[in-house]
């Protein structure tokens, strides 16, 4: 069984490529998105953190864990002479989307009346459309 789902993942890999790409995409994305939610609903609701203090510490982690899942696995960026131009470059387009996350969620919470968590399903949806299109750029690969 294992096996079978490896040669399907191959096969698909070498036939699809760019589906495979928005594939990893969405599934690193989907990690991150839970590792936020996960720790925004646990800072604020078990740990009674104010939701905009519980929503940038989660977003900080998010960001770490989606670093390594993006690098690696959806853009199979292997090459590390590079990493410290990409990480910083992606380090600072999590700030600008530090600072998109918590105007979204303020204006999905206080403004539009959403929960916490719709408001951050919401914005994490847009930020990560926005996201694709960036990251395609930090990790292209540039064979000398």
């Amino acid at each position: 069984m294992k096996q079978r789902a490896i040669d399907f993942y191959t096969t698909t890999e070498q036939r699809y490529p760019r589906l495979m790409k928005w594939v990893r995409f969405f599934i690193s994305g989907g990690i991150g998105a839970a590792v936020n939610v996960g720790i925004l609903f646990l800072l604020t609701h078990v740990a009674h953190v104010w939701y905009l203090c519980s929503s940038i510490i989660a977003f900080v982690i998010a960001v770490c864990v989606s670093f390594v899942m993006q690098k690696y696995w959806t853009f199979q960026n292997k090459e590390t002479h590079t990493i410290h131009v990409q990480a910083s470059w992606f380090t600072l387009l999590a700030l600008v989307n530090l600072g998109l996350n918590t105007l979204l969620m303020y204006t999905c919470v206080d403004g539009l009346g959403f929960h916490y968590i719709v408001g951050q399903i919401i914005t994490s949806l847009l930020i990560a459309i926005e996201s694709y299109v960036i990251y395609r750029i930090i990790f292209a690969q540039k064979h000398a």
